[in-house]
């Protein structure tokens, strides 16, 4: 990620994957105290229910966060490989998207001396959208847009090879 985006896309990643891994694991251990069916939304406390689409949050049970969990570890795996990555699904672009989204809040809230080298460079998320070659993903999903079945970025679609972003 850092020879085709940049040290802070690299950085955004890494952190914001780990950031993100550790949510999904709490809200996964949340909710195995549930009946099964149940999803973040019915959890007293889900970083995850406020930062996913809000559209489909019944949709966010065990069974979901548990795929989110294998392919963001399939993801980071990937990308210590040093191999140009790709998001070949909606799954994908969200997990890239949200692992920026709690980086930048990381690069916000400290102060040390990486994070202080990575912000005088003028963060900006703008990679995020170069990786996905458009900004669909925030459109159709964080814009208050209804999406049908038939849209790409309805949940039921989230898991198939939708795109191939050469870079």
């Amino acid at each position: 990620m850092e020879k085709t985006f940049s040290k802070i896309a690299a950085f955004s990643f890494a952190a914001g994957s780990d950031i993100l891994y550790n949510q999904i694991t709490d809200d996964m251990q949340e909710l195995t105290k549930l009946p099964k069916g149940s999803h973040i939304g019915q959890l007293n406390c889900s970083y995850l229910s406020d930062m996913l689409p809000p559209q489909f949050l019944m949709h966010y049970d065990y069974e979901f966060l548990y795929q989110m969990q294998c392919k963001l570890e399939q993801m980071r795996k990937f990308a210590k490989t040093g191999k140009t990555i790709i998001a070949h699904s909606v799954l994908e672009e969200l997990i890239f998207y949200l692992c920026n989204e709690e980086a930048l809040i990381l690069l916000e809230s400290k102060k040390d001396s990486l994070v202080s080298n990575l912000k005088d460079k003028k963060y900006t998320n703008d990679w995020i959208f170069d990786l996905f070659d458009d900004m669909d993903i925030v459109t159709c999903l964080f814009s208050n847009l209804y999406l049908t079945a038939d849209n790409i970025y309805h949940f039921s679609h989230w898991d198939e090879i939708q795109s191939f972003v050469d870079n």
